[in-house]
């Protein structure tokens, strides 16, 4: 261990000590040299220089101390060099708090914020101060997954507001040694991208072109003329309560026929509502059953959760930290449509996602989803285009963009569903679900229903999200309908702010379903 002393000591400008010099003396070194620390004192200038001054020196209230980063500089070429620097080190101040707080300013708001209102601001502040402390550590920007795992550890531990509560360690969002993933691992990526090839110790390598996959063999099929003789049945029944039971019952019965076609012919979705029309009927309840037979119990998740739990929080959320999110959306009558609005906001894609979703991005929807063409993404990078306000929510009399309708004109591009809010004679609002020129009226007619309606669509029909609402949609569908789809990092972090926000004050009449 290096030993400082702040202490006087004549010396001959001839010998060339330097401070650097004087910060290598040990402890052992300077009784060798027989000082007496009662009577000396080093001081070192801003240009790093050694000085000597007398007692009665005038101008001594002049001089400063050994500047911190100097010791920084020692302490750190000590682990790294001679002494062997253990595994799960991340920081040479011991803790998270520590190594926050030796950034004075900057680091005492990010310990105020982490115990109390966390922003996605915040968290990439945290992420480049302790990751910066952890490649000093260890001297390379590839530190051990050890030095990882124990900093997402101490995060979480540290502060208790930044736990995942849905999941198994609770710090998997900032690192999980499974899948080697999470913000700790982001952050070196992007850190890593300024390295020289030869200092790079991976290589990338080309992702998998990830293929559909098709329903499972061991499902039975029926067979072309079963199928046929099945929807020749349901076009031509007429929609009504009587025949309810046996449509339902038939589009039971051809489910899984209809979903291998889809992922295997990839039709549009008039060709798929022109085989099988019902789909349209009865204010989504065909749609609704289709949901339920692959999910059964959580088909109601989104009803239950987001005007009571996720609703008051989102807002909360925008009010205290995304005050501009929040203004801007306030004319929105309907709190649970405004919350729809500026989630979508908060988690809008950025252009380096939308990017990749261009020519490079296709095929990469691992089977989930069908992939969507390569010019909507570029679009909407190009013109700027809104997406929450174009392929989320439209109101009555602001059409698309003349962009988007020309490209849906020529077939370049397949306009996804999305939520139409028309007003009506007495002054409400009425919502459809609209999509490639047909509509779907919900039953109990609010944007609660609507947008689970329309979330039921794109998993009926096997749409994919439009590009900029990919990780808008990640969100529904990892937390609040709990599909187990895997949440993206991003998604995570919102979601554990949201989740310990604390709200001492709702108006209880305010958040009334569907208000």
């Amino acid at each position: 261990m290096y030993i400082l002393y702040i202490f006087r000591f004549f010396i001959q400008k001839e010998e060339g000590m330097s401070c650097c010099s004087f910060l290598d003396l040990t402890e052992a070194d300077l009784n060798l040299m027989e000082l007496n620390m009662d009577r000396t004192e080093f001081v070192v200038q801003e240009d790093g220089s050694l000085i000597s001054e007398c007692n009665d020196d005038p101008n001594a209230s002049q001089r400063i101390r050994v500047r911190s980063d100097i010791q920084e500089r020692r302490n750190t070429q000590s682990m790294t060099g001679t002494n062997k620097v253990p595994l799960h080190m991340f920081s040479r101040f011991g803790t998270v708090r520590a190594t926050l707080l030796h950034r004075v300013a900057e680091g005492q708001a990010l310990v105020l914020a982490a115990n109390g209102s966390f922003t996605e601001n915040n968290r990439r502040a945290l992420m480049r101060i302790l990751i910066s402390e952890l490649i000093k550590v260890h001297g390379s920007c590839y530190p051990p997954d050890e030095a990882k795992v124990a900093l997402a550890q101490a995060i979480v531990t540290e502060f208790p507001l930044l736990r995942n509560t849905r999941t198994k360690k609770g710090y998997e969002h900032y690192y999980d040694e499974e899948t080697r993933r999470g913000f700790i691992e982001y952050r070196l990526w992007n850190v890593r991208r300024t390295l020289s090839p030869s200092q790079k110790k991976y290589k990338t390598k080309a992702l998998d072109s990830g293929k559909t996959t098709p329903v499972s063999p061991n499902i039975n099929l029926l067979s072309q003329e079963e199928l046929d003789s099945k929807i020749a049945w349901m076009k031509c029944t007429n929609p009504s309560d009587s025949n309810k039971q046996n449509i339902a019952t038939h589009l039971q019965e051809t489910l899984q026929n209809r979903r291998d076609w889809i992922i295997k012919k990839s039709p549009n979705i008039s060709q798929i509502l022109h085989e099988y029309p019902r789909l349209l009927d009865y204010n989504g309840e065909m749609i609704n059953n289709e949901f339920r037979y692959f999910f059964k119990e959580k088909s109601v998740n989104f009803l239950a959760r987001f005007p009571s739990y996720y609703c008051p929080r989102i807002l909360e959320y925008a009010k205290l930290n995304r005050l501009d999110v929040y203004n801007r959306l306030k004319n929105i009558t309907d709190v649970n449509l405004r919350a729809l609005f500026i989630l979508a906001d908060l988690l809008r894609i950025n252009n380096a996602m939308l990017a990749q979703q261009g020519d490079k991005g296709k095929g990469k929807m691992k089977g989930k989803k069908r992939q969507r063409s390569s010019e909507e993404a570029e679009m909407i990078e190009k013109e700027k285009i809104d997406v929450p306000s174009t392929f989320l929510v439209r109101f009555a009399g602001t059409p698309l963009p003349q962009s988007i309708q020309e490209a849906s004109a020529t077939g370049s591009i397949i306009i996804p569903p999305y939520i139409v809010c028309t007003q009506e004679e007495n002054g409400r609002n009425s919502y459809f679900v609209q999509g490639d020129g047909w509509l779907i009226k919900p039953r109990n007619n609010n944007p609660v229903t609507a947008f689970d309606l329309l979330f039921k669509v794109y998993f009926a029909l096997k749409i994919c999200y439009p590009a900029g609402l990919q990780i808008f949609y990640n969100f529904i569908e990892s937390y609040v309908y709990d599909l187990g789809t895997k949440a993206r990092g991003v998604v995570t972090s919102l979601h554990v702010n949201l989740s310990n926000l604390k709200l001492d004050k709702i108006a209880s009449e305010e958040f009334i379903f569907g208000s």
